[in-house]
């Protein structure tokens, strides 16, 4: 193999997967694939050819992956931009100091310096500059890419001014039609996304009504049975019947209450105030229906995600699902079990479910529409995966044992150039 070749498409390799972009090995092996195939034809197509074609291959990639127009964009350019300042910066260091691995080396400095001041750059921009932070490598990209053709263009129609100038004209019209486009399309990427936003913000909202009147018919059993503890209390003093007011005030009043007070000390513990209120909303959804949830939170918890809506979402939906599933169990030893577990890059929502022995297969309980509680209401599962794929954040699923688990792994902020 030609070792320049090898270089190039070794530095190809390395600007665009220090970016850290997941896009997952099917599409990294097409796009390592696509690249060689490129540079091994690119004595036919030339330089801003080569450029280009790359250019389109990892950005129908990207937006296959992530459906999202600006952040494909993003992080299409970078690498690119990485590579033509590295080849710019190139020719002005004395080459015959370097053999063509030592130039490969010193491009790889560069580009790996480069990309770890955007990175910087990107994590302290302010949160209302980021959705429009790829008009910058995307300006830079199309600015290269013309220079490049106008080369290109200088070489083929040198003496001929006119075609020169035909050519220059086409070429301007067209990246200034590509860019237009890019920018139309991501301003209707941006109005789905507020659409979606506003309705999950509607169905938070009629959750909090929901957590409103729970609350105030909490309020009203708590008065109720305030009341008739009471009269207990005055029955037990009036017959003077002072052992049975020992026993009835540890089995009755003292349990129940360091249950909840336990539960509510725990609760207290996680600093995300989103979180909080699900999870305070759903304790006393499940103790009106007498459904047992155990809240076990070790530590002090606060999420740093990007994605907190994605994440309240996401264990509503579990939660429900588990509360509705207990409340169907015979057995008074079924319960919830939700945990927060802390790790060095991420945290880990645990919810432990007692169920049927004969729960469907998740490929069945994962399909949009099926619901063993009737129809019309099985879209929990399907949501979940639907808000896996436009998030960071997995979900694992599992049952085993009459247990259904769920698992809500969040990683801390989000990672690579992710706006």
């Amino acid at each position: 193999m030609n070792t320049v070749l090898l270089a190039r498409w070794i530095l190809y390799l390395v600007a665009f997967f220090i970016q850290k972009v997941h896009l997952g090995w099917f599409k990294n092996i097409i796009l390592a694939g696509s690249i060689f195939a490129i540079l091994h034809l690119s004595p036919i197509y030339r330089e801003a050819t080569e450029l280009l074609l790359i250019f389109l291959v990892f950005f129908v990639l990207s937006y296959l992956h992530t459906k999202k127009v600006q952040q494909s964009v993003f992080l299409t350019t970078l690498p690119l931009i990485n590579l033509s300042i590295s080849n710019y910066l190139i020719h002005f260091l004395p080459s015959l100091t370097f053999s063509r691995w030592g130039v490969f080396a010193v491009s790889f400095i560069i580009i790996a310096l480069l990309s770890f001041c955007e990175y910087w750059l990107l994590r302290h921009l302010p949160q209302k500059v980021k959705p429009y932070a790829y008009l910058l490598p995307l300006t830079i990209f199309l600015g290269f890419y013309y220079i490049q053709m106008m080369e290109l263009f200088d070489y083929l129609f040198a003496g001929h001014d006119t075609r020169l100038e035909i050519f220059q004209g086409i070429l301007t019209t067209v990246i200034l039609l590509f860019a237009v486009t890019l920018i139309l399309f991501q301003r209707n990427e941006t109005q789905v996304i507020y659409q979606e936003q506003l309705k999950a913000r509607t169905e938070i909202d009629r959750e909090y009504l929901k957590l409103t009147q729970q609350q105030y018919d909490e309020l009203r059993k708590f008065r109720h049975d305030y009341q008739n503890i009471l009269l207990s209390i005055e029955g037990f003093i009036h017959n003077q019947a002072w052992d049975d007011l020992t026993s009835y005030f540890h089995h009755e009043i003292s349990n129940h209450s360091s249950t909840n007070n336990q539960q509510f000390e725990h609760l207290l513990l996680l600093e995300n105030a989103n979180l909080r209120q699900i999870i305070y909303a759903k304790l006393i959804a499940a103790q009106l229906i007498n459904v047992k949830i155990f809240l076990e939170i070790a530590e002090a918890i606060v999420i740093h995600n990007d994605n907190q809506l994605a994440i309240s979402r996401m264990l509503g939906i579990i939660l429900d699902n588990a509360i509705e599933e207990v409340a169907t169990l015979e057995s008074k030893e079924a319960s919830v079990r939700l945990a927060f577990i802390k790790e060095a890059a991420t945290t880990t929502i645990l919810v432990v479910n007692d169920c049927h022995h004969d729960v469907k297969p998740l490929l069945i309980l994962q399909k949009e529409g099926f619901s063993s509680k009737g129809d019309d209401r099985g879209f929990g599962l399907a949501n979940l995966i639907t808000l896996q794929k436009q998030t960071n954040i997995l979900v694992n699923t599992s049952v085993s044992d009459n247990r259904f688990t769920q698992e809500i792994i969040i990683p801390e902020r989000t990672g690579g150039f992710k706006l």
